[in-house]
């Protein structure tokens, strides 16, 4: 049973049963626990802004959940990379006051993991970008000019020998990029959003 986390803001909702194990040092006295048969209602309440929290979408059908979920959203795919370098460092963008990892919009006909190194390489101006295996997707919620999209974001796990110059996108918002040491990832990772802390968690990179 695959357990889908979508984060909204600093709510999580979370499909699965009281017999998995609580995501993020939380417990289940965190959560609200919903039906599937109340999702609809769930998302109403989100969407009306009455109560971004975090949510149990109890069920053992985790996939049929997650569908009836995603319908109520436009889905947005998205892919990027955490690219780790020959000096144990990992590549970090600074992007709307926060710490994030380079991505973007994976575009019509392309390729998840073409469309992963080139937003890397956009993003930093990095190049010689691999990809080494493929990590956890994310998944979040929010509310764009009253549309409310559901991101989804394909992660890889890269490698790069680039020695040169980093550039950051500033057409992209993005003010600056730098190779972070993983002894000092935990520091960067706190500025940074609840789903790319879980991600960096669930691949174990900070020591």
């Amino acid at each position: 049973m695959q357990n889908y986390k979508i984060f909204i803001n600093n709510g999580l909702i979370f499909f699965g049963d009281l017999s998995s194990q609580p995501p993020l040092n939380l417990s289940w006295s965190d959560f609200q626990i919903v039906k599937p048969d109340s999702i609809k209602n769930m998302v109403d309440n989100i969407k009306s802004f009455q109560e971004i929290g975090n949510y149990l979408i109890e069920t053992k059908d985790t996939e049929k959940a997650f569908k009836e979920f995603a319908i109520y959203f436009k889905t947005m795919q998205a892919a990027g990379g955490l690219v780790i370098n020959d000096k144990d460092q990992l590549l970090m963008i600074h992007r709307f006051e926060h710490w994030d990892f380079p991505k973007g919009k994976v575009e019509k006909d392309e390729e998840v993991e073409q469309a992963a190194i080139r937003e890397v390489m956009e993003e930093t101006g990095i190049e010689n970008v691999s990809i080494t295996k493929s990590i956890p997707t994310t998944y979040h919620i929010y509310n764009y000019y009253d549309k409310w999209i559901l991101k989804e974001t394909f992660w890889y796990l890269m490698f790069s020998d680039f020695r040169g110059e980093l550039i950051p996108q500033l057409e992209e918002d993005i003010v600056a990029a730098k190779w972070i040491p993983l002894d000092f990832l935990g520091e960067y990772i706190l500025d940074s959003y609840a789903a790319l802390q879980d991600l960096v968690e669930t691949v174990q990179l900070i020591r």
